[in-house]
Order: structure tokens, then C-alpha cells, then sequence
């Protein structure tokens, strides 16, 4: 298992030498575009598991220079510009973004499948540091 790798590899993904803290009592996603039940559903079980990372007794072998820490991470904005389909089909679209800034990400995706996608991908960013925090 790998620290802040993502499996699958994306497409693309631009890797920088800086980091941002996360604090699970701190952190919310937020919906700015279509939303359904699957939709909160996926935000449920995603916030279970992230700050189960965050609150695990054991603690991993990595830990980051406090000059490599640019800011705390708040908020993953998710924007899903179409409305949810009720199943996968052939032809439906799994693309996404992720783009994070200082304080906070963006979650870009067409459909409910790119969101639940990217919402795995932002999960394996998020990993336990040596004193517990993420």
C-alpha cells in the first residue's frame, strides 16, 4: 500500500512536493451542483472512512517536513453537472477532476459515476502522518 497514491493511475496528475493537513472535525464536502441520494450516500460512507484514517490507534512510517505544508484542506467542493442516473450503463461517462488549492478542492464530474471515481481517488490522497494527523 502506497502513501497519497492513487490506483488506478489518472490520465493525468501533477505531483508536487507540497502538502495540506486535513482535520476530519474540521472538514465538509460541499455540493454546488445536481445532487441525489447516491450522492449523499457516497459522502456518508467517504466521511466514515477518512476520518477513520484519521482517528486509527496505529500510525503509518511517513512523515512530512512542516516547510513542505502549505495550508489546511476544508472543503471538497463536488460539482456534478448532470442529474444522477439510476444505473450504470455502456455508455456512461466516469470522467473527473480534481483540483485543489490552499484550503480547499474541486471535484468536477458529469455524472454520479465520475463523482463516486473521484471521491475514491481524493481518499487515497489522504493518508495517516507519524504524530496521527493527515
Amino acid at each position: 500500500m502506497t502513501n497519497g497514491q492513487v490506483w488506478p493511475k489518472p490520465v493525468l496528475q501533477h505531483i508536487y512536493d507540497e502538502y495540506l493537513t486535513f482535520e476530519p472535525e474540521n472538514f465538509h464536502f460541499n455540493i454546488t451542483g445536481y445532487s441525489c441520494d447516491d450522492l449523499q450516500d457516497a459522502f456518508k460512507r467517504y466521511n466514515s472512512m477518512l476520518f477513520l484514517k484519521a482517528t486509527k490507534a496505529f500510525k503509518q512510517n511517513t512523515s512530512l517536513s512542516t516547510d513542505l505544508i502549505i495550508g489546511k484542506m476544508e472543503v471538497l467542493n463536488v460539482q456534478m453537472t448532470n442529474p444522477c442516473e439510476n444505473y450504470p450503463s455502456l455508455n456512461m461517462d466516469e470522467k473527473y477532476e480534481i483540483k485543489i488549492n490552499n484550503s480547499s478542492g474541486l471535484l468536477l464530474a458529469s455524472s454520479i459515476w465520475g463523482i463516486l471515481r473521484g471521491l475514491e481517488t481524493f481518499s487515497q490522497l489522504i493518508y495517516l502522518g507519524t504524530d496521527g494527523s493527515t
